[in-house]
């Protein structure tokens, strides 16, 4: 499930995160663009974007465990 993270952590995690992952997240989630646009901006298509999402997801999900100690 979801749960609640505190801003702090976040920013810590997403600074971890390689380049390419905190680009197209911050884009995705903090500027509230959506794939199509993504797409555009980055000049990828709009399923290597949706990938993209994907696997920056995952390792932002990996780093906030760590940061946590969730098994």
């Amino acid at each position: 499930g979801i749960l609640p993270v505190d801003t702090l952590a976040l920013h810590r995690a997403m600074a971890r995160l390689g380049e390419s992952s905190r680009e197209v997240l911050t884009l995705y989630y903090f500027e509230n663009m959506g794939v199509k646009e993504i797409s555009e901006i980055l000049s990828k298509s709009p399923d290597a974007v949706k990938v993209a999402l994907f696997r920056a997801r995952s390792e932002l999900k990996k780093i906030m465990e760590a940061i946590y100690e969730i098994r």
